[in-house]
């Protein structure tokens, strides 16, 4: 495992890349390709917005149908986002400085468009399994919205993300800025999911 001060560029880190090798352009649910703190901030707040608008109109009923077993409900990729946006918060800031900022931009998109695009299916930590938290999609989307915004208070606070590193549990050391858009790519890849889910269980 690499020190402080270090970020791996290794087989794991490209082997995490790789289910998005594709170039996506996600910008109009929110994972645009930012290359600043303001771009980072404005795609964090426009998946958010999109979720929002993905779920404007679903009843409880329909929140908590699944289009099958094994396959989530809308409200539990609600809780999932949850539970992942305030698990990734927590380690942006337990972040270790580098001595060097690191700007990879190419590796970022890759990571973002990876993580945004449902091509590939990935499983999610034992830890970011929903476990029926909330009582309605109503109190899972204000934990999540309130979560986005903590969120978006750190980065606006932080000097410097591409100065810190932080460990993910799929592409392993890599900086803070590669996890706050992962974070945002994160929100459209279940708004896309919730988007499935509506459309199999009409």
């Amino acid at each position: 495992m690499p020190g402080a001060g270090t970020i791996a560029t290794h087989s794991h880190i490209a082997a995490g890349c790789r289910f998005g090798s594709r170039s996506f352009a996600y910008d109009k649910l929110g994972a645009m390709d930012p290359q600043s703190s303001a771009d980072l901030i404005s795609s964090l707040k426009t998946s958010l917005e999109n979720l929002r608008r993905t779920l404007a109109g679903i009843t409880e009923e329909h929140a908590r149908t699944s289009p099958g077993p094994g396959h989530w409900s809308a409200i539990e990729c609600v809780e999932h986002l949850t539970i992942a946006e305030e698990a990734m918060l927590g380690r942006l800031r337990t972040g270790e400085p580098l001595a060097e900022p690191i700007h990879l931009p190419e590796r970022e998109a890759r990571m973002a468009a990876g993580v945004a695009g449902r091509a590939t299916r990935l499983q999610a930590p034992v830890a970011a399994l929903p476990k029926g938290r909330f009582a309605s999609l109503a109190e899972a989307l204000d934990a999540f919205t309130a979560a986005r915004g903590r969120t978006i208070e750190f980065i606006e606070t932080d000097p410097d993300l591409r100065a810190m590193q932080v460990t993910h549990p799929l592409f392993g050391p890599i900086s803070g800025y590669e996890l706050a858009a992962i974070m945002a790519a994160h929100s459209v890849r279940h708004t896309l999911q919730i988007r499935e889910i509506r459309n199999l269980t009409k």
